[in-house]
């Protein structure tokens, strides 16, 4: 098992908490969403979601300094889940002295994403709320759930859509180098660890307008434009004329 596909997020929480009804909260959303209920197995070689009518399931909740919390929390957001198992998610709480509290959201890119933290994220809140309120939850009932969408996707990127779009991106790729030969400081392992990292950095104002403009002027994207002069500089630093750069996208379907 590999913690690659793990999403981990952590909210810093301050004030009363109501520990119960946000438990009672996430059990709801268990409850109404089929993708936190869903498990894996292989069938003769091939893969098939298992959709729960319900799993066993608990907040964790932990008293400890914010020392060790942040030791635990590292520890936990890089525990693997076995796919066979539901839940394939995990959430921890740890309450520290002057009502000041972490929570752990952590679970499997496979019944998770990007525009999935938003909907858990407003329904958690709209959820809690009532609860604390001592009213019972009643969000909208949903006409379609995630594995209604993934059927239709499966429908329509089928026989010749599928064989259009491989061959578009096996041309596209073909002779692509498999490594980039970037002038590391260190040699590069021969297991690849998956250990990224994120880099935040602030522009000047006054420079992002100037990229706007030349944008414009080029008649691209700030994206593209970025993009570009990213790839620019992988390739003065590797000396490679091909680089292969991927992108996240959702919502295109071409």
């Amino acid at each position: 098992m590999s913690n690659t596909y793990n999403l981990s997020f952590v909210y810093q929480l301050e004030g009363q908490l109501n520990i119960s009804a946000l438990e009672k909260s996430l059990r709801y959303l268990i409850t109404r969403h089929d993708a936190f209920r869903t498990r894996f197995k292989l069938i003769n070689g091939e893969p098939y979601q298992v959709i729960a009518e319900s799993v066993q399931w608990k907040l964790e909740v932990h008293d400890s300094n914010e020392e060790t919390a942040e030791q635990e929390l590292l520890a936990l957001a890089r525990e693997p889940f076995s796919l066979e198992q539901a839940p394939l998610m995990r959430v921890h709480l740890w309450k520290h002295p002057q009502n000041k509290f972490m929570l752990l959201f952590s679970i499997h890119h496979i019944i998770f994403d990007g525009w999935s933290l938003e909907v858990f994220e407003r329904e958690l809140a709209e959820a809690y709320s009532r609860y604390t309120a001592g009213l019972e939850a009643n969000l909208p009932t949903l006409e379609l759930d995630y594995a209604d969408y993934a059927a239709w996707q499966r429908a329509w990127l089928w026989g010749n859509e599928l064989r259009q779009h491989l061959a578009y991106w096996q041309e596209q790729l073909k002779g692509a180098p498999e490594l980039l030969d970037l002038p590391t400081d260190h040699l590069r392992k021969a297991v690849r660890m998956y250990r990224g990292r994120n880099i935040h950095l602030n522009l000047p104002p006054e420079f992002v307008n100037r990229l706007g403009e030349l944008a414009r002027r080029e008649n691209v994207t700030l994206f593209m434009l970025l993009n570009t002069a990213y790839a620019i500089l992988l390739g003065r630093y590797s000396r490679q004329e091909d680089v292969v750069i991927g992108f996240p996208m959702a919502n295109r379907r071409k």
